[in-house]
Parts: structure tokens; sequence; C-alpha cells
């Protein structure tokens, strides 16, 4: 188990945010790590997405219709069959963000919503 040292200061603001929760220090802590955690995690699939859009058309000349995983902003496999891609980044890269998409004719899939008209009497 890692400890990390606290100022005196930011701890004494800690438990006194956990009681006004109704937490522990540490159950505070863990949360705020885990949200932080979340957002690093869809900070980094944002830019996996961003790098799958700018190799589009490159991708679709080398992998029409496979599926493709991005890490780090390069393509680092690829198969027709998802399962089996998903299984071979989990193994290689089980705790890391790792972009599986399929290359598709179009970079994004666009929905279109339409949405309900109000009229009244």
């Amino acid at each position: 188990m890692l400890e990390i040292p606290i100022e005196k200061t930011s701890m004494l603001q800690l438990e006194k945010a956990a009681n006004e929760r109704g937490d522990t220090p540490t159950m505070l802590v863990e949360r705020i790590i885990r949200r932080f955690l979340r957002e690093e995690a869809q900070r980094k699939m944002q830019r996996e997405i961003e790098a799958f859009v700018a190799m589009h058309s490159k991708l679709r000349e080398q992998y029409p219709d496979a599926y493709v995983a991005v890490h780090q902003g390069n393509v680092v496999d690829h198969d027709t069959n998802e399962l089996e891609l998903y299984k071979r980044i989990e193994e290689k890269y089980p705790h890391d963000v790792v972009l599986l998409r399929q290359v598709l004719p179009e970079a994004e899939k666009v929905y279109t919503f339409r949405s309900p008209k109000v009229e009244y009497a």
C-alpha cells in the first residue's frame, strides 16, 4: 500500500469535509481519486477519437470495414473480428485507454434527432 503525505492544513480541511458528508477521510479521498481517474480516462479517449478521425482516410485505405485499436494516437492492432481484437487489447493494455472502432466510410456516425413540435390552439 502506498502512503502519501498530506499537508496538515489540507488534512484538517479533508477531515472537516468528510465529516460534513458523513464519510471518513479515506472514503472521500478514494472518491476524489476515482473521479480524477475517470476524467483522465475520458480526456485520453477524446484524444484517441481525434487521432482516429485525423487518420481516417488512411485507415479507410488500409483497413476498410475492419476494427482498429488506437492507443496514444497510433493504430496498435486491427482485426475483422471485433471480439478477437478486444481480447488481445485487454491482454496487452489491461489498464490503458484504447479506442476500438470500426473503419467505416465516414469517420463518425451522425445521428439526427427530431425534436417534437409544440403547437398551441
